[in-house]
């Protein structure tokens, strides 16, 4: 998994990312929270570091790592199994959130962090 993309396009690169955020909840004309979500979804790796193939039978699944600072994914969704490539992160409070993806093999071998992104939560 090489990198993200916020911009819904699809790169070149091991891996395309797109997020959204949605609002739900309706508190019926009293004040309440609204909950909020991203949507995320990537593109299954085709290379290794080194450019050789990569099988997608040789992977087990990603992990979605997710945090308020760049350097700091202290939280992951785990996907087992490869052929679903999107999550949702829902019940987020208002912020700036930062996400990467890796694969892993089953032996446990994982893959470097994607490009960071970051999606701005709003009130």
């Amino acid at each position: 998994v090489a990198t993200i993309d916020t911009s819904g396009t699809t790169q070149t690169s091991d891996t395309s990312t797109t997020t959204t955020t949605t609002g739900t909840g309706d508190t019926g004309g009293t004040t309440g929270t609204v909950q909020q979500k991203v949507d995320l979804s990537w593109s299954a790796p085709t290379t290794r570091y080194d450019g050789t193939a990569l099988l997608l039978s040789e992977l087990v699944g990603y992990r979605v790592y997710y945090g308020t600072a760049p350097d700091a994914l202290e939280f992951h969704e785990e996907i087992i199994g490869v052929s679903e490539t999107a999550v949702s992160i829902a019940d987020l409070p208002p912020g700036t959130y930062y996400f990467a993806v890796t694969a892993y093999d089953a032996d446990g071998l994982e893959s470097g962090f994607s490009e960071v992104v970051s999606k701005q939560i709003s009130s």
